[in-house]
């Protein structure tokens, strides 16, 4: 039987997602790709199509989403995509060339996407808030970012006794490609446990990439992390910075942190560091010498210490919802 014709995307706001056949099945890119190749993307070249308005459209493969967003469009309100909360497939976010937007991703909704695919065309900008659910989860977000395109994630986990995994892929194959990756996981709860894996690839000149991942660890709590930089001997004048911070709050807590680092290139500009270490003696006496006690003073140290990477989130809807965050817990 012959395979019914496309049809027309729908908005996302639609209660409806739209079936359609693509004839890119597996647009989840490679982490490094090979020197010259472009990423593959729904934009222009699968069955997606975009509203004469420019608004969001959702595809459905069978095995993956597609969510494009046309170009030069601009969201002024916070995109959720909470129809996709019980589809438990791969999802592929494709902004379009020029085009500016915000996602936010909730605890009930991070279990059913396990992987997201992020694929940023040229001068496109996206910023991402991940709340990851406190039970076993992995993530995995893979992301492609053409010429100029800039991208921020913020990924905020309490983790689990079963164990949390956070793993982030970007390659970065446009020239003055930028993306920031900041990261905190706040493991309060005894024996909990957190891990992150990060790998970047510098594949032009003028790329840029930060990242600042942070653990706080109580009784018995673990976390690893895992970062990868690569620098293509093309990629000249990049800037690649890594930093791990991790504050113990109990002797038996244990942070393992691998920074690695594989440069290429000679003019460029890499940086890695990580510190290990429990509340600063001097800060928790002054804050006990005037009156407060020990289980709130622990909590100011904790908030001051996290509280620098929350008030770096440039988004503003953001960087409220991480504020609330950090306040519920």
């Amino acid at each position: 039987q012959a395979p019914s014709a496309p049809r027309r995307p729908i908005p996302l706001d639609h209660p409806r997602a739209v079936s359609a056949p693509c004839p890119h099945q597996d647009v989840s890119p490679a982490w490094l790709l090979p020197k010259g190749k472009v990423p593959l993307s729904s934009y222009g070249e699968c069955a997606v199509r975009h509203s004469d308005a420019g608004l969001p459209s959702l595809v459905d493969n069978g095995e993956s989403l597609h969510f494009a967003i046309g170009p030069n469009s601009t969201f002024p309100n916070v995109l959720t995509l909470k129809e996709l909360s019980t589809f438990r497939r791969p999802v592929t976010l494709d902004v379009g060339p020029g085009s500016t937007a915000v996602l936010v991703i909730t605890e009930d909704q991070a279990p059913n996407i396990p992987r997201l695919d992020l694929v940023l065309q040229a001068d496109a900008q996206l910023s991402v808030l991940t709340l990851m659910p406190p039970e076993k989860y992995q993530s995995t977000v893979h992301a492609h970012l053409q010429a100029r395109a800039k991208l921020r994630v913020v990924s905020l986990t309490k983790g689990s006794r079963a164990g949390s995994s956070q793993d982030f892929e970007v390659a970065l194959n446009g020239e003055g490609a930028d993306a920031d990756l900041k990261g905190i996981s706040l493991l309060l709860s005894e024996a909990h446990k957190a891990k992150v894996g990060v790998r970047v690839a510098h594949n032009q000149p003028h790329t840029k990439c930060n990242q600042d991942f942070q653990s706080v660890l109580n009784k018995g709590c673990t976390f690893d992390f895992t970062g990868t930089v690569r620098i293509e001997a093309n990629a000249e004048e990049a800037d690649s910075a890594q930093l791990c911070k991790n504050l113990m709050l109990h002797d038996s807590a244990a942070a393992v942190a691998q920074p690695r680092m594989e440069i290429f290139a000679d003019n460029v500009k890499a940086t890695h560091g990580a510190t290990v270490g429990g509340p600063a003696p001097e800060a928790m006496f002054y804050l006990k010498a005037r009156g407060v006690g020990e289980t709130v003073a622990r909590r100011l140290y904790v908030s001051a210490f996290v509280g620098s990477a929350v008030q770096a989130i440039e988004d503003p809807a953001l960087r409220q919802k991480a504020s609330q965050w950090l306040q519920s817990l």
